[in-house]
């Protein structure tokens, strides 16, 4: 049985704490995750903090990194 929001994005807030040429080091509350550029399909400035974004990327990476 697939699962149903295996092809969807997922949005999530996190603090920015770093970046490289390929990858952004992102910090969710409780780690910091490394997010590929390439699969970051939008990324947007979140209200109330100075480094806090809102990132858009594949349901399944989420998955993958944890943040799910």
């Amino acid at each position: 049985m697939p699962e149903p929001f295996k092809y969807s994005d997922f949005e999530f807030c996190g603090r920015l704490a770093d970046e490289s040429p390929k990858c952004y080091f992102v910090e969710d509350g409780i780690n910091t995750v490394p997010i590929p550029k390439s699969q970051v399909r939008r990324m947007r400035k979140a209200a109330g903090g100075d480094n806090n974004w809102i990132l858009t990327i594949p349901y399944w990476m989420a998955r993958e990194k944890g943040i799910v």
